[in-house]
């Protein structure tokens, strides 16, 4: 479970930015939206540890974000939070098996291979384990990162634009996919994006 209270940030010498409460649990989704500028991006940093807020705190597995230390915050990260960036920021000289472990090696965790197998028969690429990166199609890319993201089993989902560069069907075929995926494996499933579409899927939402 994700649940934050009081949450503001502050860049130098501009306004701060304060934030609504709310909460996610496992299994449940959560669509962030508004327009560029209205904070979206923050509040993803800020809910990935990788911002620190101004006030304010948020919890995760009833874990303060706020009172650890970076050190412990990285490594927190890596074990709760799964992330889908818009930019994959995979390593391209690394096979699809060896990106997905990669995860857990960062977040100080045996490599499972059998698991990030599983998690990639779960998405029809199981026969793809052994190709480069970039050998594979952006939409193939696309979930690959959604199985880096559950590899370590997190808490919660956290994606960032997911759906920004498709067309209607594919845009449904990846939210139906981080959707079915986040709920195997229990995490709550955070999507922040401008994208109006995503609305008629996931009607949870926040507006900034």
């Amino acid at each position: 479970m994700i649940k934050t209270s009081g949450l503001c940030y502050q860049y130098l010498g501009e306004q701060p930015i304060y934030f609504p409460d709310f909460s996610c649990s496992p299994r449940e989704k959560l669509l962030i939206t508004g327009p560029s500028g209205s904070g979206k991006t923050t509040l993803l940093h800020l809910l990935a540890g990788l911002r620190l807020p101004a006030s304010g705190d948020i919890f995760i597995r009833e874990k303060s974000l706020r009172a650890m230390k970076p050190s412990q915050t990285d490594r927190f990260r890596g074990r709760n939070i799964g992330l889908v960036f818009q930019q994959m920021h995979f390593v391209s000289s690394l096979t699809v098996q060896e990106n997905i472990l990669l995860q857990q090696y960062m977040a100080g965790l045996p490599q499972d291979k059998s698991r990030a197998d599983s998690l990639l028969a779960s998405l029809g690429l199981l026969h793809k384990k052994q190709q480069k990166i970039r050998q594979l199609s952006q939409g193939e890319q696309q979930r690959i990162a959604i199985a880096r993201a559950l590899i370590n089993k997190p808490a919660v989902v956290l994606a960032d634009e997911p759906t920004s560069s498709l067309d209607d069907l594919n845009s449904s075929r990846v939210l139906g996919l981080l959707e079915q995926m986040a709920a195997g494996e229990n995490a709550a499933l955070i999507v922040v994006t401008h994208d109006q579409r995503v609305k008629d899927f996931i009607p949870n939402h926040i507006a900034l």
